[in-house]
């Protein structure tokens, strides 16, 4: 999500043209100062993609986008209307979270592992949803963390039951979802996003961050996902190279035959 000191964004951008003003009033690189802050890999590039129809693997249809044509078109809109209010030089999370703390960046497109970073560092901190682009909504990943019941059990029915009610209690008792709450995850249940409305002030950017999970895409669970991630992530890394050292026409123009050579690389490792 949109991750903001509400001191310099005191309201959600209603679109991406609107935020995209706000980083322009703010990029200067000369006085060290961005318009946003924004870790590169497939992983948080990926609203931008989905944005204009692309993917990188499909459950359902068992189908590798990585070069689809809104892949192709949300990364070149990534570096035209994204990119060039940042600071490339380093993209990965440290340097960039320490642009958003340091205040020289008005925002960051993050997730709430920073959570407890960002409070402890910004005094007013919101989340918004990603603003949409064109009408288009940006999808980022979800991921769901799962208690799993191991064949350990098998031979032990006391240990087997001990272990359905523990897994019973924590994944539907209120108290124990709590627990993530405080650690920063957020429980996809009613009561406790209701819980979470009720206690706005205590938990303001977990209750952001629930609410952006509605336009979330679910993470793939095909073992076909884990071949997506080196080539996208060695695409992503020559346009950034392509981007620093020739400028963003030439960025934009280097993606189709990146994102082409990484579909064929994932295609060969699926094929074995």
């Amino acid at each position: 999500a949109l991750v903001c000191n509400k001191d310099f964004v005191p309201t959600a951008p209603r679109s991406w043209s609107e935020y995209e003003s706000i980083m322009q009033q703010w990029y200067n690189p000369s006085e060290r100062k961005y318009g946003l802050a924004y870790q590169i890999d497939p992983y948080h590039v990926y609203p931008f993609v989905t944005a204009f129809g692309g993917f990188y693997y499909d459950d359902d249809t068992d189908a590798v986008g990585v070069n689809s044509p809104g892949a192709v078109e949300g990364l070149r809109f990534y570096i035209t209307h994204v990119m060039r209010y940042m600071y490339t030089a380093d993209t990965g999370m440290e340097a960039q979270l320490k642009i958003l703390l340091e205040g020289r960046a008005p925002c960051m497109i993050t997730g709430p592992w920073n959570s407890k970073t960002i409070q402890e560092n910004i005094r007013n901190p919101v989340v918004y949803a990603i603003p949409p682009i064109d009408g288009k909504t940006p999808r980022p990943f979800s991921g769901i963390k799962l208690l799993w019941i191991t064949s350990v059990t098998a031979n032990d029915k006391n240990r087997l039951y001990a272990s359905i009610l523990f897994s019973l209690w924590f994944t539907l008792s209120d108290d124990g979802l709590r627990v993530l709450v405080d650690a920063g995850y957020i429980p996809v249940k009613i009561s406790i996003l209701q819980y979470l409305q009720a206690n706005a002030d205590k938990y303001p950017m977990i209750l952001g961050f629930a609410q952006s999970v509605a336009n979330s895409v679910p993470m793939p669970k095909s073992a076909k996902m884990n071949y997506v991630w080196g080539p996208v992530a060695d695409a992503l890394n020559a346009i950034v190279t392509k981007y620093n050292e020739e400028g963003p026409d030439a960025a934009a123009g280097a993606v189709k035959p990146l994102l082409d050579e990484a579909q064929s690389k994932i295609l060969a490792k699926i094929r074995g």
